[in-house]
């Protein structure tokens, strides 16, 4: 690219300085929409696009039979296509837990399974 600006007649030191900018602006602009996902994953944060269907779960998983109620819903990834995270679920008295914790974990491993699907 300098070498255009060069047989162009352009001063070398000119030239250097400016095609380093334009290269360094090109790295720039492709490099941030990565470097925020990754930022996210260290901070053990959760993507936007993913925080209003997990709000959704949290509701869907609270109408379910045996439980009373769902709190401090905590999700983040470990990397881009790989979540984690933990509900505190209140059981009823009469429902058996294990028949609900098997339930929940059905319903919130394929409701993530699709949304990370379509998020990558």
């Amino acid at each position: 690219m300098s070498d255009v600006f060069v047989l162009l007649g352009s001063d070398h030191v000119m030239t250097d300085f400016v095609a380093s900018i334009l290269i360094n602006s090109c790295l720039i602009v492709t490099v941030v929409a990565w470097f925020s996902k990754c930022a996210i994953i260290l901070l053990h944060g959760t993507f936007n696009d993913l925080s209003d269907s997990l709000e959704k779960l949290r509701l869907q998983i609270t109408t379910m039979d045996g439980v009373l109620e769902v709190k401090k819903a905590h999700f983040w990834f470990i990397s881009l296509d790989k979540p984690a995270g933990f509900f505190h679920i209140r059981v009823n008295r009469n429902a058996e837990p294990q028949f609900v914790l098997a339930e929940v974990i059905k319903k919130v491993t394929n409701s993530l399974q699709s949304e990370t699907e379509s998020f990558i």
